[in-house]
């Protein structure tokens, strides 16, 4: 309330940071957005068996000589990017939902003998909002 009261541009920026604004999406955002997630995509192509082996059992990926700092360091560098980008133009409320709702779908759907990282995400989060995004850039 104090900081409400002081800085009256200070509400707006909230509900900017919790909702979103996909209207201020410059071309450069989502360019940058764009090339996220084909790295992205590129780092789930060519590192998927190593880190499902990560993901199994770390000890077992490090007898296979599999780097398994340098994996969990840089996936999890690669998604503090996709969520720092999304916030922008979703605002924090959804890009949580989108990283929770993935996770408590597998929880509720997995018996007790299944592994929680072996069942499919419903999507990448920001996927959604980069093609969101390119089509109002595209659109005359």
């Amino acid at each position: 309330l104090a900081i409400v009261s002081r800085y009256p541009n200070a509400v707006s920026n909230a509900q900017m940071f919790l909702y979103g604004d996909i209207l201020t999406i410059s071309e450069k955002d989502i360019l940058l957005m764009l090339g996220l997630a084909v790295v992205f995509i590129l780092f789930q192509i060519f590192s998927f068996n190593k880190l499902i082996c990560i993901e199994l059992n770390p000890q077992l990926a490090k007898a296979h000589r599999i780097k398994v700092g340098i994996y969990q360091y840089f996936f999890a560098a690669l998604l503090s990017l996709v969520v720092i980008f999304s916030v922008k133009a979703v605002g924090v409320l959804l890009v949580t939902a989108m990283l929770i709702t993935p996770a408590a779908a597998a929880l509720d759907a997995a018996d007790e003998g299944v592994d929680v990282g072996l069942l499919p995400a419903p999507g990448i989060p920001g996927v959604g909002v980069v093609t969101a995004a390119a089509t109002e850039v595209a659109a005359p």
